[in-house]
């Protein structure tokens, strides 16, 4: 019943093992070097269900000399839900580039056509981008049924993150791995409870109750609001305690 997001190499592998069946592949080639499969321009991003616009497109193609990014060539069960394609100079489909599929089990999977390995390695620069992150972002939500566990939106670059449960409460922070400050930051998670109590460290390792934090359960998750800087030497660290007694309210969507 749980998610699986999957790169190229990770779901031929599976195929080889006779998972097929459970991954949406009917069938997967090995991934090969982009330069050899034809001409491609941009992946693209289309699928309005995941987050995506019509004409909203990823380049295929990385600004390196010896780009060496690999693509599979796959055919997904017709059941599949096709993300996007791989497109030709003329921004017609090729390939499926990523799908969604859920199977008799009600796991849920997505495939991505490319070898991670070599498109977000040390070349893979361009593969890093907004439209991207959105992708990402929307597919996580589907795999865990719309209450991801931990995302994160802000204006910068570099970002790690991470949630800790401990009884009712969840810590929750921001590490800025870049030069440039993030404004602020906004969570979204998987709320177990309504809020008790939102407080967050200072740079003095107090920690400071939010009297008005900019905050709303909706449906199950949290959206938490943080208005102040984000530095590489000042990570942000947010704790929060639940209610248990109180279940999370539902707002109407």
């Amino acid at each position: 019943m749980k998610g699986l997001f999957l790169d190229a190499t990770a779901a031929s592998v599976l195929c080889e093992r006779g998972f097929g069946a459970d991954i949406g592949l009917n069938q997967i080639a090995s991934p090969e070097r982009l330069e050899k499969l034809g001409a491609f321009s941009v992946e693209d991003f289309s699928n309005m269900e995941f987050g995506g616009k019509p004409r909203q497109f990823m380049t295929a193609q990385l600004p390196m000399v010896d780009y060496s990014g690999r693509f599979a060539v796959m055919q997904p069960d017709e059941r599949s839900a096709i993300i996007g394609h791989l497109l030709d100079p003329d921004t017609r489909p090729v390939h499926p580039a990523m799908f969604a599929f859920e199977n008799s089990r009600g796991g849920r999977v997505v495939v991505h056509a490319w070898d991670y390995a070599s498109a977000i390695g040390p070349i893979g620069v361009s593969f890093h981008n907004p439209v991207r992150q959105r992708q990402l972002q929307n597919i996580v939500r589907w795999l865990f049924r719309n209450r991801a566990p931990l995302l994160i939106r802000g204006d910068g670059a570099w970002p790690l993150a991470l949630r800790k449960d401990c009884g009712n409460e969840t810590l929750v922070g921001l590490l800025n791995l870049s030069l440039d400050a993030w404004p602020g930051v906004e969570f979204e998670m998987a709320a177990p409870a309504a809020i008790a109590e939102i407080s967050l460290v200072e740079p003095d390792g107090v920690w400071t109750p939010l009297d008005e934090p900019a905050s709303e359960i909706r449906d199950g998750v949290l959206r938490l609001m943080i208005a102040r800087p984000v530095a590489l030497e000042s990570p942000l660290f947010v704790n929060i305690k639940w209610n248990q007694a109180a279940k999370p309210p539902l707002l109407a969507t």
